[in-house]
């Protein structure tokens, strides 16, 4: 399946999912979410978005929404 805009499905700052990001691509990068070649491999092959954590435990980044006491 082609595409030519991110295919992450964004999060709040809460980890609340509030849709696809529209940014277009060039090149595997994307304005917001930087390179999401990995993203956009499994959208062609699957046809489904990315959460947004996802890529970001990827990448090594923290994870958008609230830690509860149980995960500190």
């Amino acid at each position: 399946m082609p595409t030519e805009h991110c295919p992450i499905n964004e999060q709040t700052g809460d980890g609340v999912t509030c849709g696809r990001c529209w940014f277009p691509l060039k090149d595997g990068v994307c304005q917001r979410h930087g390179e999401v070649r990995d993203e956009v491999r499994f959208f062609k092959e699957h046809g489904h978005l990315t959460l947004e954590n996802t890529m970001r435990r990827r990448k090594g980044l923290p994870l958008l929404g609230r830690l509860h006491s149980s995960h500190v």
